[in-house]
C-alpha cells in the first residue's frame, strides 16, 4: 500500500468533511451554472415593509421637494431614508388594507429619540404610566384620555388616544417608479407597506376600517374580530386646513368607485396571491424615532 504524507495544518473542505461525516447536507455547494436559485424556506418573509408618512415641514422631507402634506413611501432607516412622493395633498391614493391594529398611544410632543409608549388596552393605560410623580403616592395621576374640559371650551388634550396601524398592498402611482413596487396582481403593481394613524388622522381612518369589517362580517356571518379589511379597494387623500396660523393635515379613507360608480371589489384570485405570498399583518415594524405626528 502506498504511504501517504499528512499535512497536519490541512483540513477537509466541507464536501470532503461532509462525508467524512456521513453528512450530505452539509456537502451541497453552490451550483456552478449561472441563473439557479436556491433560497432558505424558513427564513420569514422575503417582503420587507416600506412606511406611508405625511410630509411635513420638519423630519426627513424636508430638503426633497415634496410639498407638504402629501402622502409618502418611506424606505431606508436611521439616517439614510429615502422620501418618495405618492400622492399631493387632495389626490387620492389606491391600496388594498391588509391587516389592522389598534392600540392606545401616548400623546407628546415630538423629542428626537424619544419614543411614545403604546398600550395593548384602556385598562392598561390607566395602570401604565404616571405623571407629575415626586415620590408621594399621592402625587401620582394617570394618562388622561379626554379632554379636561368640554369641546370648544379649551382645556388640556388627552395624555393618550386610539391609535390604528394599516398594513397595505399600495399600488403604484404613475409619477413614482420604485422598486419597492414588487407586486404585479391584477395588472397593477403594488408595494407592501405600514402606516400608522394617530391623533386627527386616526378619527378619518378609523370609521371607515370598522365599516368595512362590519360589511365583511354581516357577509359571511362572522365576528367583527374574525372579519377581513381586504375584500374592497380602498383610497387615502390627505386635506389640510388651517388651526391658530398652522397647517394641519388630516386623512379621508374612503372606497374605491369604478367607472359604474359602485365600490371596486378584491378579486378572489388577487386575494389568493396575496396568501400565496404569505403577507402577514401580526408584526408591525418598531418606530424608530424619526416620526413626526400631526398636533
Amino acid at each position: 500500500m502506498e504511504n501517504t504524507t499528512l499535512n497536519p495544518a490541512a483540513e477537509p473542505d466541507s464536501a470532503a468533511l461532509a462525508e467524512i461525516n456521513g453528512n450530505t447536507e452539509v456537502a451541497t455547494q453552490p451550483s456552478r451554472d449561472m441563473g439557479g436559485v436556491s433560497l432558505l424556506s424558513d427564513t420569514g418573509s422575503p417582503l420587507s415593509m416600506a412606511e406611508i408618512r405625511i410630509a411635513y415641514g420638519v423630519g426627513g422631507a424636508v430638503g426633497t421637494g415634496i410639498g407638504a402634506g402629501a402622502l409618502c413611501l418611506v424606505t431606508g432607516a436611521g439616517d439614510h431614508k429615502l422620501y418618495q412622493e405618492l400622492a399631493p395633498v387632495g389626490k387620492p391614493m389606491t391600496f388594498v388594507c391588509t391587516g389592522v391594529r389598534e392600540v392606545w398611544r401616548e400623546w407628546r410632543e415630538y423629542q428626537p429619540g424619544v419614543l411614545p409608549k403604546e398600550y395593548a388596552s384602556l385598562d392598561d393605560v390607566k395602570a401604565g404610566r404616571y405623571i407629575g410623580w415626586d415620590g408621594k403616592p399621592e402625587s401620582l395621576v394617570p394618562l388622561t384620555t379626554t379632554w379636561s374640559k368640554p369641546f370648544g371650551q379649551g382645556g388640556e388634550p388627552p395624555q393618550a388616544s386610539p391609535c390604528m396601524y394599516l398594513q397595505m398592498l399600495v399600488r403604484k402611482p404613475e409619477n413614482i417608479d420604485a422598486p419597492e413596487f414588487c407586486l404585479n396582481l391584477g395588472g397593477h403593481w403594488y408595494c407592501p407597506a405600514w402606516m400608522r394613524c394617530a391623533g386627527s388622522q386616526y378619527k378619518g381612518v378609523q370609521s371607515m376600517i370598522r365599516l368595512i369589517l362590519m360589511q365583511d362580517a354581516s357577509n359571511r356571518k362572522v365576528a367583527i374580530e374574525d372579519a377581513r379589511p381586504d375584500k374592497v379597494f380602498l383610497t387615502l387623500t390627505t386635506y389640510a386646513h388651517v388651526k391658530n396660523g398652522k397647517s394641519i393635515f388630516n386623512l379621508i379613507m374612503a372606497q374605491k368607485l369604478g367607472d359604474n360608480n359602485k365600490v371596486e371589489r378584491v378579486p378572489d384570485t388577487f386575494l389568493d396571491e396575496i396568501k400565496r405570498l404569505v403577507l402577514s399583518a401580526k408584526d408591525m415594524p418598531e418606530d424608530n424615532g424619526d416620526i413626526i405626528d400631526a398636533q
